[in-house]
């Protein structure tokens, strides 16, 4: 079936900017998810991904204002598909350069015991998860 291929690895990059809310999640999440299919990763790895950037988000949106956005880079590089997640300040606003950031999570935070569980290689920094999944897709 033609465009149903997994595309080559190395071409995919997608920046994606949502309202700071709650609501947006899952729409983070499918976007997420769309990305990593396209590039072949299979059902299992594909309901990690969901269930580890909607923690991820979750985790970024304790920290923002009304007027923030959420943002996900979603990079695969060849080697691995990473999901960064962040919030920024909206364009325009008269916010600071950057939101509040929430502390990251201490060791023993439940939150990142399930992204740990989820996620193969986890960077987390105050107000920011990158998710990084190696691109060998097989389950």
């Amino acid at each position: 079936m033609p465009g149903s291929e997994p595309q080559p690895a190395g071409r995919a990059s997608v920046r994606l900017s949502l309202p700071a809310d709650a609501s947006h999640v899952r729409t983070a999440r499918l976007v997420s998810v769309s990305v990593a299919r396209r590039l072949g990763f299979v059902d299992l790895v594909l309901d990690e991904i969901r269930l580890a950037v909607g923690e991820a988000c979750a985790q970024v949106l304790t920290g923002t204002r009304d007027d923030d956005v959420l943002r996900l880079e979603i990079v695969d590089d060849g080697g691995s598909l990473t999901v960064s997640v962040f919030a920024l300040p909206r364009p325009g606003s008269d916010a600071p350069d950057a939101p509040d950031a929430p502390d990251a999570p201490a060791p023993g935070d439940l939150s990142l015991a399930v992204l740990r569980e989820l996620v193969p290689s986890l960077q987390v920094l105050p107000g920011r998860f990158d998710l990084i999944w190696p691109t060998e897709r097989s389950g």
